[in-house]
């Protein structure tokens, strides 16, 4: 085996390991629905519109959604569309919704902020929290 095929073949087992690595530290963290609530609670009354708080917020809880596209009903995602869907929402539409906004500010730099300044991020963490604390 040449070196190139070597790099590549230690490219993909590090990738694969990364990928484990993953799904099994999003089942070691798992918190309890209180624990969830209370890190909620803490983001909503910063009202800071730092979309890294968001997105620290969804991985520190295990709920960032890597398929939250799956979730939407627009093609392509009209997010404007989407988060109309905010208020009959369940938890896990709320972090899809989330992630949808952490994402198109990724590809429209600054959309997250202007978001927020619009009222439309904080309503997503409000019904989580409602969700959560209703037991739905």
């Amino acid at each position: 085996m040449n070196i190139f095929c070597a790099r590549i073949i230690i490219g993909y087992m590090l990738k694969y390991k990364e990928h484990i690595f993953e799904r099994l530290s999003r089942w070691c963290i798992a918190l309890t629905k209180s624990e969830k609530l209370r890190k909620i609670q803490e983001i909503l009354e910063l009202k800071n519109p730092q979309e890294n708080l968001y997105a620290d917020l969804l991985k520190t809880i295990g709920d960032l959604k890597t398929n939250y596209g799956d979730y939407m009903i627009t093609e392509p995602i009209d997010c404007n569309e989407e988060l109309k869907r905010v208020p009959g929402a369940d938890y896990e539409l709320c972090t899809a919704l989330l992630t949808m906004l952490l994402r198109e500010d990724h590809f429209s730099n600054g959309s997250f902020e202007r978001r927020f300044a619009d009222g439309q991020v904080l309503p997503v963490l409000v019904r989580m929290k409602d969700v959560l604390s209703a037991g739905v």
